[in-house]
């Protein structure tokens, strides 16, 4: 069985952060592809497209990208620490040990940043 090497509040960090950059990256890699991509226009052949550079389209949505990465994952973070809690404290009152399915080997006391 894998077990973490570090505090509980590492552990906590880490998985918070790691699930945010997750988010940021894929909203900023896809709006910067929709900005590339709505820069595409039919040409005048029927198989011809024409690509017509605009970087204010890229920096747009790729600002936009930023910005919802940034959020959506703060949410999504926000989500799995406080399902994280609630399986802490399920396996405490069922007199498991929490330990064996996810670190920290003890629940800590206080609550999370929100409630």
């Amino acid at each position: 069985m894998l077990r973490w090497e570090g505090s509980p509040v590492q552990f906590k960090q880490r998985k918070f952060a790691a699930i945010v950059a997750d988010k940021f990256l894929y909203f900023t890699l896809m709006g910067a592809v929709g900005g590339i991509g709505s820069m595409i226009r039919p040409g005048p052949g029927p198989d011809e497209y024409i690509l017509r550079w605009d970087a204010s389209k890229i920096a747009l949505s790729t600002s936009i990208g930023v910005a919802l990465g940034v959020f959506v994952g703060v949410l999504e973070a926000r989500r799995w620490l406080k399902s994280y809690w609630e399986t802490i404290h399920t396996l405490t009152e069922e007199g498991k040990d929490p330990a064996a399915v996810y670190p920290p080997a003890q629940p800590r006391t206080r609550t999370p940043f929100w409630p």
